[in-house]
Parts: structure tokens; C-alpha cells; sequence
């Protein structure tokens, strides 16, 4: 889709949009916003990944926010579709775990990290540094059934885990139904490619689960690693395509993502996955729907520092949800009144992969 302005609203669109952006600039965001945008735009932004429905496209990402209660239940309370988890090491029958190592792994921490052309610092980048959640197994399981009742199927609670490939298949499988029974309602694998050369089964196919991919990591493989790539891309139920983090050992950088790129070249076009990296604005996320993305997640944005938001609230998880749907420039409720005027399509679902679509029918 090419660039969209607010001129290509009708004037009945921009001034229902411009009162709906005043309006919730001094109230809280309402748990039925996506029903008021239908009623009042004639736009429909709910969503399905995997197991997940969701009323609009926007999810947490996993980070060290998201490892702490307060922040999850400031997420539910602004309206995110989904909250991932900060990920944890996966655990055997009997406690252990493979990647408990990775728990203390020294490093410097999420840092702020901006474009050189960011002269504003707009845009920050916060890294993840591959460090997992530090609670054990038990004390995991209370924080995930604890998120869970705070939600209260308002927004998707999802867990995410990590294995070192040699144990995946065991390691995922126990830790996976025990986080299921704690309440999440779908899992997160996250697989680092290359690793042993071994690959990230999925517990059966399970369309609860879907598998993380850091995509700097898979960038440069070849030969059979590519091949083992390909093969555990395509048995994934559902794809997390991570393009925020750069590959193990690599210097901390801004990665914005080149999603319809990436799906190409892994033959992956069709295919249901939530992209993250790079979400500044509405106008980001759109950018992702129509290269292929059902979900979009957000972390950066929420932790960094950014310009300042116009809405009266304290919880900045709802200052920025406010910005990313209702920012009348660039946010993603503006961004579909444009595509419905331009294509027709008024449905969030229809316009996933339009960018794919239109470049067969072209």
C-alpha cells in the first residue's frame, strides 16, 4: 500500500477520529474500543494467532517489563490484545533445567539505543540482552497463574519458554502443560537456529504454541542448518518473527523489520506469524499486517524514552496503545479508514498479506 495521509479520510472519518482521539485523550481507554471503532469507522481490527482471538493487533512483547506483575496487570488495564511473558528457562519432569545457566548470564542490561538518524530519540531501541526470567519452575508457574487471574480473559496471557535444542522436545512438552493448567492461555517457544544442529520440535503440533525466531540469527546459515531452519519453520503452528534483536554475538543495533523480505525468502508467504521490532506507530504496525503479519508486538516503545504522548494517564502502557490506534496521522485506526476508502477492505484479517496479494494479481 502506498503512503496514506490523513486527506485520504473522508471529512466525516477525520472529525469522528479527531473526537474519538480527544476524548480518550482525557478518559481511559474503554475494554470495547475496537467495538466503538467499528461502530464509528466501519473498521474491523479483531484478529486470530493460532489459538489467540484478539480484538486488535497489538501485543506486549516478552522483556523485563513483562516479568513483573504490576506492569502485566497495567497492561490488562490498558487494553493490549496479549502480554507475552518475559521468557523462562523450560524445565524436565524433575525440576532441571537446561538453560539455567542463562538466568545470571553477565551483561550490561537493556539498554536505550537510537538510529543514528534518530536526531529526536524517537525511536528507541531496547535490546534484549538473552538473559531469562531468574525464578525457578514453581515460583514461574505462580507468576503465570497470577497474571492470568488478573486478566481475566480480557487480554491473552502468554508464556514463553526457552530449551537448549538437545532437550526441546521433553523440556517444552512438561513445562508447556503445566503453564497451560497455570492459566496461559498460549505458549511462546523461543529457538535460537544452528544450535547444535538440532531442531525446535513443537510439542505435536499444538496450535497453542508458536516458535520465536530471532531472524538476525538465521540470516547467515547455509547448508543443512538452512535446511533444519526450513524444516522447523514449516512445523511451526504459528511464527513470532523477531526483527528487533540482532544475532548472538552481534553488536546491540536498530533492526527495523523487512518482514515481507523475510517471508519470501523462507518460502513462508501464507503463513501465521506476529512480527515485532521496529512498532513506533500505528503506521509501523499496518506496514507488517499487510506484509503478513496477524499481531504485531510491541517493547521498545512501551520501556524506552519517547516524545511525549498526549493522553492524561499515568500507565504508559495506555499512552502508548492511545498513539499506536488513534494518533489521527499515523495510527492504525487512520491508517484502515485509508485502506478501506482505497481498496475496500474494512477488515484487519482481509488485510494481512495484501502486500503479497496485490503483487500476484499485478
Amino acid at each position: 500500500m502506498p503512503e496514506w495521509t490523513s486527506q485520504d479520510l473522508t471529512i466525516r472519518q477525520r472529525e469522528r477520529l479527531e473526537r474519538l482521539h480527544r476524548r480518550f485523550g482525557r478518559e481511559p481507554l474503554p475494554p470495547d474500543l475496537p467495538g466503538i471503532l467499528k461502530e464509528q469507522l466501519g473498521i474491523d481490527l479483531t484478529s486470530r494467532l493460532g489459538a489467540l482471538e484478539l480484538g486488535h493487533p497489538f501485543v506486549v512483547a516478552p522483556g523485563e517489563w513483562t516479568g513483573e506483575l504490576e506492569r502485566v496487570v497495567a497492561a490488562v488495564e490498558a487494553g493490549w490484545a496479549a502480554v507475552v511473558l518475559r521468557t523462562a528457562a523450560a524445565w524436565e519432569p524433575d525440576g532441571g533445567a537446561s538453560h539455567a545457566h542463562l538466568r545470571s548470564r553477565p551483561g550490561p542490561g537493556a539498554r536505550n539505543l537510537y538510529h543514528p538518524s534518530d536526531v529526536r530519540h524517537e525511536r528507541p531501541a531496547l535490546v534484549w540482552d538473552r538473559r531469562l526470567d531468574s525464578r525457578g519452575p514453581e515460583e514461574y508457574l505462580e507468576f503465570v497463574c497470577a497474571a492470568s487471574s488478573s486478566a481475566r480473559g480480557r487480554t491473552a496471557i502468554v508464556a514463553s519458554l526457552a530449551s537448549a535444542p538437545d532437550r526441546a522436545e521433553e523440556e517444552l512438552a512438561h513445562a508447556g502443560r503445566q503453564l497451560l493448567a497455570a492459566g496461559a492461555d498460549a505458549l511462546e517457544a523461543l529457538w535460537s537456529p544452528g544450535d547444535e544442529g538440532q531442531i525446535c520440535h513443537l510439542p505435536g503440533g499444538d496450535c497453542r504454541w508458536a516458535l520465536r525466531v530471532i531472524c538476525a540469527d538465521v540470516q547467515n546459515l547455509q547448508g543443512t542448518e538452512r535446511a533444519r531452519a526450513q524444516e522447523a519453520f514449516q512445523a511451526a503452528p504459528t511464527l513470532t518473527l523477531d526483527f528487533g534483536t540482532p544475532g548472538a554475538g552481534e553488536p546491540r543495533s536498530f533492526r527495523p523489520g523487512d518482514l515481507a523480505g523475510f517471508l519470501q525468502e523462507w518460502n513462508l508467504e501464507g503463513r501465521v506469524v506476529a512480527a515485532a521490532g521496529g512498532v513506533y506507530s500505528g503506521r509501523d504496525s499496518l506496514a507488517y499486517i499487510l506484509a503478513g503479519a496477524s499481531a504485531v508486538q510491541v517493547y521498545s516503545y512501551i520501556a524506552g524514552r519517547v516524545r511525549p504522548v498526549l493522553k492524561q494517564s499515568r500507565n504508559k502502557f495506555e499512552q502508548v496503545l492511545y498513539r499506536l490506534l488513534l494518533d489521527p496521522q499515523d495510527g492504525l485506526a487512520a491508517g484502515m479508514a485509508a485502506l478501506k476508502n482505497r481498496f475496500g477492505i474494512s477488515r484487519l484479517a482481509d488485510a494481512v498479506g495484501l502486500e503479497h496479494k496485490t503483487a500476484k494479481g499485478a
